[in-house]
């Protein structure tokens, strides 16, 4: 739960804001691709 890491330990964002943006994108991103793929897996299972 890498996503969950860093959405609750913000000094991991040393940088610009939007560099702390951009992590939060990919946090999500990787989030949204975990659930579609369970859900893929659900249901061709």
């Amino acid at each position: 739960m890498t996503w969950l890491a860093n959405l609750t330990n913000p000094g991991r964002w040393h940088g610009s804001p939007s560099q702390g943006l951009k992590s939060l994108a990919n946090s999500l991103s990787h989030l949204k691709m975990t659930l579609e793929e369970y859900a893929i897996f659900l249901y061709c299972g």
